[in-house]
């Protein structure tokens, strides 16, 4: 995925960059639709069938699959031709579009060092990413035994019905990520994130049983099997109250993953992303790693109430994080319009002599391209 997002960011103009951007995470949205459903169709395979030397069951078909669709993205790359538009669009940024080739290189030898980057605003979408990810392991990691313990589920009952929801939440998740950017063209990548991470913080609230009426008769199981002592004082869990958090997850964390990736690519200017769509990525990892850990601790510790409140609240860290550094969440100024008859290299060298300090004024100067300013 870091591979990708890093071409794309290369591929595509700034005013296409959202579009781009979720295209490919619609096209990861897919994989959570297919994914489940495949589970599925393979639910009913016992373990202990046996074909040559492969084990075929409900648990390993989906792995053999995985690992064949591998092969398929192998072939599909042989053929594959590169294409960046950093270097072509860099002649344009000049309004009287007279930049040579020279100047153009003279401009990215200037800008290795890139002082017109805001580091603030890299670290700002690189925690928010992180807290997304960690809110979707949350989700993920206790989704199975969360549901079998609520509503007494079994192991193949809980694959396939949260198979189905997971089905479901992808279609969900794949519709987010087509609307995301004509919504973001309309109010503003920041303000379509910071709407995205309320949402998350409304699922993981939800998750949180708060004793409402409900239907759900297996809370006796808890007495019966369940080896933790806080399953006594929390109440049950309706079901509707469950699968109104799948919805709300699904809608919030397609807004957070698109817009997130899209203004980091735009803080990064027009540059090679490629170390930087890794550390994305690699934050993203990191919570995907530590979350489950942490999940599992807080979850037989302390119960789900406390489990998900406390998601809740880091979650809510962003959204604190968002308002304080909302101005800062801005487009490279290399990529913004600059004064006619100017050129790239002289927008390099002056602010390159001024030190970075017409940032403040770069601010405002960005209603090109956020409207809501």
């Amino acid at each position: 995925m870091a591979v990708c997002s890093a071409y794309v960011a290369g591929a595509t103009p700034v005013e296409e960059r959202g579009k781009a951007m979720g295209a490919l995470a619609a096209s990861g949205g897919l994989g959570f639709i297919f994914g489940p459903l495949l589970g599925i169709a393979f639910v009913k395979l016992k373990p202990g069938y046996q074909e040559g030397f492969l084990e075929l069951d409900y648990l390993t078909m989906p792995a053999y699959l995985a690992a064949f669709f591998c092969v398929v993205n192998m072939f599909c790359f042989s053929g594959f031709r590169e294409f960046r538009i950093n270097e072509k669009r860099v002649s344009t940024v000049s309004t009287n579009g007279n930049a040579s080739q020279d100047d153009v290189k003279e401009a990215i030898k200037q800008s290795a060092s890139d002082p017109d980057r805001d580091n603030l605003a890299v670290l700002v979408c690189l925690f928010v990413y992180f807290t997304n990810m960690v809110s979707l392991s949350v989700f993920e990691t206790m989704g199975t035994p969360y549901a079998m313990y609520e509503f007494g589920w079994t192991a193949q009952e809980a694959e396939l019905y949260n198979g189905i929801i997971t089905g479901v939440g992808g279609l969900e998740s794949v519709m987010v990520f087509i609307i995301a950017p004509a919504l973001a063209q309309k109010h503003g990548d920041r303000a379509v994130m910071l709407a995205g991470v309320c949402l998350c913080i409304i699922s993981q609230g939800l998750l949180a049983p708060w004793g409402l009426p409900s239907d759900n008769q297996y809370q006796p199981y808890c007495f019966e099997e369940f080896p933790y002592k806080w399953c006594r004082f929390d109440p049950p869990l309706p079901l509707w109250q469950y699968l109104l958090s799948c919805f709300f997850v699904n809608a919030g964390f397609p807004f957070v993953t698109v817009m997130s990736t899209t203004i980091f690519s735009t803080v990064l200017g027009p540059f090679p992303q490629g170390f930087w769509m890794g550390l994305l990525n690699a934050c993203g990892s990191l919570a995907r790693a530590v979350g489950p850990i942490v999940t599992t601790q807080l979850y037989t510790s302390y119960g789900p109430t406390k489990l998900y409140l406390g998601t809740a609240a880091f979650t809510g860290l962003s959204v604190l994080v968002i308002l304080a550094t909302y101005r800062r969440l801005i487009v490279h100024k290399l990529q913004r319009i600059p004064e006619a008859g100017s050129s790239l290299v002289s927008v390099l060298s002056t602010h390159n002599d001024q030190g970075g300090s017409s940032r403040a004024q770069g601010d405002t100067n960005a209603q090109g391209v956020y409207e809501d300013d």
